[in-house]
């Protein structure tokens, strides 16, 4: 029976039933090791290969030990995480299957081993390579700057987002994921071809070219023609870009084969051709082609827009337009465009164009010989006044005529007290049968601004879309600088390469851009359902900025849901009311109503409904100890309703840096900072366990972050001054 017993202890665990020895050979190593698992070695220094500290452990970190060699790591079969960095390593051994992150910067390595299926973060910076293994599918980060000798990269693969690549002797990459970010601010990587490519590179074929007006049918671009810009191109596999200025294009395939370049024909115009069709047999192709827009009526029509340059103005601050107007028909016009402002808040300033003239309330310019395709634009610069009111709207009216025709935008802002530069909206509302036609689309903007302390050289917005609008039919309206646009199914990415944009203490309206676009909803959409639509904004090397959620609403409109009306303390006797609300779409204004005695109310201020979310007023206790306020709705068809009343004490009180609005708090975590060291600083979201779920950038006064994707439990907002405890309901 013993014999029995000890045959089957050795069937079932095999030699890790007893221990193995061995020896590693790199001091440093086999002394951190020794260190962190001492009941894996002997007396003489060797080590058990069979411990299960060894053979289980999931993560394993000997950064800047010394070490030489990591002969022995092969016995860690169950790792996930490994980190050697600022070590002397010149090679790395077999990787575990299990490995998801490896950090191995910082030494002198000349090549890495095959990489695991698994592996999702490679940072390989600082070291000696000239290439690189096939990267994993599964890889999602690669940072390998600094590697002097590092000539071409790998083919990316799709799941790729980040990228560092800056201070190599790298000229072009092969290709560029959709969603893939390279933060690098020394220079530009433009896809690699049979041009830009010196070192030989793998490189995807890649079609390049323009689209142009050609006016006189000729078939050829005569020097007076001229380039047509936001002109679609679409490929076969499903992407498409936009023309940039001048008319340029470029679009990759993604493998080789046959594919089919075309263009949308703007309406007035016949593409020559229509499109061209290629069978690349080999990667490393660059073709030209040119297709020309020609007229297929003779008509007159101009195109304007207008786009306020921030998203709302705050009172004494300068305040900025952008208009933008083109010849959209096939005659030559000399147009007039006259925009009109609101005196009552804002003072005129200048404008980016001379030949503008400001009469009254209104701004004028006279454009001369304005030809097919020609574009142009202009940003008028504001001041706004201190006695506007908070919450007050700003109407700006453009308009554009020439001969017997007209074209009109106009855009609606408000006054605010604090606001995050960074955002996106959309138009609020649709109804059902809007959504049925063909001439209703929900326009978006999204804006940003570069708030930190030195030169954006890059920005990149990606902007997913939802399900509930129809891709393939998205228009661009209007762009601050000139950019590249790539869609792939539902994402758009806009790339504004070399766009040098000041950070906002320098200047504070050169920090501005945006980008306009226009997309049809589903034919299908019902009443009541509500379009969801937020943006991510990347400016070079820093976190990620993402916007406010934007929201379209189908069908009648909602009655106006109040989520919240309260006020925090500021100052000594200062306060910040402030009410969150949604579908504020049949709401005229809100009247603020002041109360000695929580009975008798009279009103103290009024607030325009501006249409969505947040809203704020700064009050200041003068005569009494104890304040109450209430908020009355007035409908547009003159129906009122009241929040809750709300007590305010003069009182004194320490200054919180950092406010928690709601805890908990389900959908948004809404937070108030009142302290100028934290505005423009970064903040975490951390689980219990100590896991960053979340990041954001801390803006001045009110602010609502999107939480929607979180898990109920325990978190807590960190900063650089304070962390705050929360609560994440369901």
């Amino acid at each position: 029976m013993k014999k029995l017993l000890t045959l089957i202890a050795f069937i079932c665990f095999g030699a890790n039933a007893e221990a193995q020895y061995v020896n590693i050979p790199d001091s440093n190593f086999r002394s951190f090791l020794i260190g962190k698992y001492p009941s894996c070695f002997d007396s003489a220094g060797q080590m058990d290969t069979s411990c299960s500290s060894i053979v289980n452990a999931d993560t394993l970190n000997c950064s800047y030990k010394l070490i030489f060699s990591l002969d022995g790591l092969q016995y860690f079969k169950s790792l996930t995480g490994f980190q050697c960095k600022g070590n002397q390593l010149t090679s790395l051994p077999t990787l575990p299957n299990s490995l998801t992150y490896l950090f191995c910067n910082f030494n002198q390595l000349i090549s890495l081993p095959i990489l695991p299926n698994s592996l999702t973060y490679l940072y390989c910076g600082w070291n000696k390579f000239t290439s690189l293994p096939t990267l994993p599918n599964s890889l999602t980060t690669l940072i390998c700057d600094e590697n002097h000798y590092l000539n071409c990269l790998p083919i990316l693969p799709k799941s790729l987002t980040t990228l560092f690549i800056d201070t190599t002797r790298i000229k072009c990459i092969s290709n560029l994921p959709n969603g893939c970010i390279i933060n690098n601010v020394s220079h530009y990587y433009p896809l690699c071809n049979p041009i830009n490519n010196p070192n030989g590179c793998v490189s995807f074929p890649i079609m390049q070219g323009n689209v142009y007006a050609d006016m006189n049918t000729n078939n050829k671009w005569d020097i007076a023609e001229l380039g047509r810009n936001r002109i679609k191109v679409s490929l076969s596999n499903g992407s498409s870009t936009f023309t940039q200025n001048n008319g340029f294009y470029e679009i990759a395939a993604d493998s080789i084969g046959a594919y089919t370049v075309s263009i949308s024909q703007p309406n007035l115009y016949n593409a020559q051709p229509i499109y061209f069709v290629h069978n690349f047999n080999r990667y490393d192709t660059l073709v030209q082609d040119t297709f020309a827009l020609q007229p297929a009526v003779i008509k007159d029509s101009l195109s304007i827009k207008t786009t306020a340059l921030n998203f709302a103005a705050r009172p004494g601050f300068q305040y900025a337009y952008k208009v933008s107007y083109e010849n959209v028909g096939t005659t030559v016009l000399s147009p007039i465009i006259n925009f009109n402002y609101d005196a009552n808040i804002l003072t005129y300033d200048s404008s980016s164009n001379g030949a503008v003239t400001n009469v009254g309330n209104s701004l004028n310019l006279t454009v001369g010989s304005f030809v097919p395709g020609q574009n142009s634009s202009f940003i008028a610069y504001f001041k706004v006044k201190t006695t506007a009111t908070l919450g007050s709207n700003i109407l700006a009216v453009a308009n554009i005529n020439a001969a017997n025709i007209t074209a009109a935008d106009s855009v609606q802002t408000n006054v605010r007290g604090s606001f995050d530069p960074n955002d996106k909206q959309a138009t609020p509302y649709l109804t059902q049968a809007e959504c049925a036609d063909d001439t209703h689309f929900i326009n978006y903007t999204v804006r940003f601004q570069n708030t930190g302390t030195d030169t954006a050289f890059t920005v990149v917005v990606a902007d997913t879309l939802s399900n509930l609008v129809q891709p393939n039919t998205l228009q661009l309206t209007s762009l601050s600088h000139n950019c590249k646009v790539t869609v792939n199914d539902k994402t758009v990415y806009f790339e504004f390469t070399n766009i040098n944009l000041p950070d906002s203490n320098v200047n504070k309206m050169g920090s501005n851009g945006f980008v306009s676009f226009k997309v049809k909803p589903l034919t299908t959409l019902t009443t009541g359902t509500i379009v969801h639509n937020k943006a991510t904004i990347y400016f070079d090397y820093n976190e990620a900025v993402i916007t406010n959620t934007a929201k379209t609403i189908i069908g009648s409109p909602l009655p106006l849901n109040l989520i919240n009306f309260n006020a925090i303390q500021q100052q000594q006797n200062r306060y910040l009311v402030y009410w969150n609300t949604e579908n504020e779409i049949n709401t005229k204004y809100f009247v603020i109503e002041q109360s000695t005695d929580a009975k008798t109310f009279i009103p103290i201020a009024e607030v325009a409904a501006k249409g969505f979310g947040n809203n704020n007023y700064h009050y200041q206790i003068t005569k009494y100890n104890t304040i109450y306020l209430r908020l009355r709705i007035v409908d547009k068809n003159g129906a009122t309703s009241y929040s809750k009343i709300i007590k305010l004490q003069n009182e004194t009180i320490a200054i919180n840096e950092l406010n928690v609005v709601e805890n908990p708090a389900k959908q948004s975590l809404k937070i108030i900072n009142s302290t100028s060291q934290l505005n423009n600083t970064k903040a975490n979201i951390v689980t219990a366990q100590g896991v960053v779920v979340k990041t954001f950038i801390i803006k001045e006064g009110y602010q609502n972050i999107d939480i929607s994707d979180l898990k109920a439990g325990i978190y807590f907002l960190q900063t650089n001054l304070l962390v705050k405890k929360f609560f994440v309901g369901n």
